[in-house]
């Protein structure tokens, strides 16, 4: 499967890229205008998410893209919450129907029923960044074209660390017995290219937890 990464060169990104090279599948990261981040191995495209027909023209015979959007390490936390409706935009003009969104954890219910975003102990530096999240997932729940999408948020605390056993859900944030909420990037990795092969998750949002700890 051809697969076009964008946001390639971010941390997330660069794993996604490795996990569909080992599986055999050919990668093409989209680089930003201008980037001075060293891409990750493979073919390479200069790609602007807010620009639809240069997504589009990027996309262009591929099978699937996969959005690795951030934004918050460039000072550009509302990027994701900008760049969705643009890249589905650009989707539809290259004829391609596939997305998968790596999202985030901050609008998953926590235990007490509230979102995780809106908790007293969130970091309030990742608020901005964390909202823009929600909103590129609530513009996908509306959205009611051909693209057929999926939205993998991760567990609260994503990083190195073993790769073992994943914990699957939907819209509750998974948490050991021993409160942990964690993924490590191999299995966050692994889940997403598991849902690009498979398609279980179609236009819905799902989250994953490394039964494995951090520790």
């Amino acid at each position: 499967m051809n697969v076009l990464v964008l946001g390639a060169t971010g941390t997330i990104g660069r794993h996604i890229v490795a996990e569909l090279a080992h599986r055999g599948h050919h990668t093409l990261s989209g680089l930003r205008t201008g980037s001075e981040a060293s891409p990750p191995p493979g073919d390479t495209v200069v790609v602007d998410p807010l620009s639809p027909d240069s997504v589009a023209a990027a996309a262009r015979g591929v099978h699937a893209v996969v959005s690795a959007l951030g934004g918050s390490r460039h000072g550009h936390p509302g990027l994701v919450r900008e760049a969705m409706p643009v890249v589905v935009q650009g989707l539809e003009g290259a004829h391609v129907h596939r997305l998968l969104v790596v999202g985030g954890a901050s609008s998953l219910l926590d235990i007490d029923g509230r979102r995780r975003v809106d908790a007293t102990d969130f970091p309030a530096a990742w608020r901005a960044g964390s909202l823009a999240q929600a909103d590129a997932l609530g513009f996908l729940r509306a959205y009611t074209g051909p693209v057929n999408w999926s939205y993998l948020s991760p567990s609260d605390r994503i990083g190195d660390g073993p790769r073992g056993g994943v914990e699957l859900g939907e819209n509750h944030l998974l948490r050991a017995p021993n409160g942990e909420s964690w993924i490590s990037l191999g299995d966050y990795s692994g889940v997403l290219v598991d849902e690009l092969e498979r398609n279980h998750h179609p236009r819905r949002r799902f989250t994953a937890r490394s039964e494995r700890s951090a520790a």
